[in-house]
């Protein structure tokens, strides 16, 4: 039986215990994410948080995953999944990178799959400092929902790991772009969004889920981006 104080209480408990995303990582720049929201059937429910972040050594995107089914009702995947490119066919070494290595750049591959740049989708910017060209390229190239479909694991490669199919969800499945999150002083049961989400789940209502104000967008973190800005 999935109940709404069940699903806060262990979200509450693993952000507690510091097994949760973070906005205010200052080694890091924040640059996007997604929530998805399965009741899987009368009994079971998972929730994965998508984190897109950048930081010196590489950008990677982390896969949080909650569930009652989990042994540990938690665990996270991370993924390094970025091969960077010039049209001359040059891979471009992230980590040895300087900031005019970002403007050469025109082809992608993400998860092995190919994404050539527009002539738009360039770097544009004038950064000499090699942690603001990626940073402006990346959270640039975020806006474009072709690249954004190319970045984010889809909701059978979520469901993978938890011998089920997108077919065989006997409940729904919800996913946003868009959603409160909370802070590092709060826990999910402090704030409506999360509040609405364990709420559907037990009365089987995604109609229920209130995402409320989104404050995931990078632009309402910045304060917290890595160093080294022009």
């Amino acid at each position: 039986m999935v109940t709404k104080e069940s699903v806060l209480e262990i979200l509450d408990g693993h952000f507690d215990n510091v097994k949760r995303p973070y906005f205010e990582d200052r080694e890091l720049d924040y640059i996007g994410s997604k929530i998805s929201i399965f009741r899987l059937n009368e009994s079971d429910w998972m929730i994965n948080l998508q984190f897109f972040q950048r930081c010196e050594d590489s950008a990677f995107i982390e896969s949080h995953f909650y569930s009652n089914q989990l042994k540990r009702q938690y665990k996270v995947d991370v993924f390094d999944p970025f091969y960077f490119k010039t049209s001359d066919g040059e891979e471009i070494d992230y980590e040895a990178s300087d900031a005019s290595d970002v403007k050469k750049i025109d082809l992608l591959q993400v998860y092995s799959q190919a994404y050539p740049l527009t002539k738009e989708q360039m770097y544009q910017g004038d950064a000499t400092i090699k942690e603001t060209a990626w940073k402006e390229f990346l959270r640039d190239l975020f806006s474009y929902d072709s690249f954004r479909e190319k970045l984010w694991l889809n909701q059978q490669e979520l469901l993978e790991g938890f011998k089920y199919d997108k077919q065989s969800i006997e409940a729904f499945a919800v996913e946003s772009e868009a959603f409160q999150f909370p802070d590092y002083l709060t826990s999910p049961s402090e704030i409506s969004c999360f509040q609405s989400i364990a709420e559907s789940l037990e009365r089987n209502d995604p109609k229920l889920i209130n995402f409320d104000t989104p404050n995931n967008e990078w632009k309402e973190w910045m304060d917290y981006d890595y160093g080294d800005d022009e």
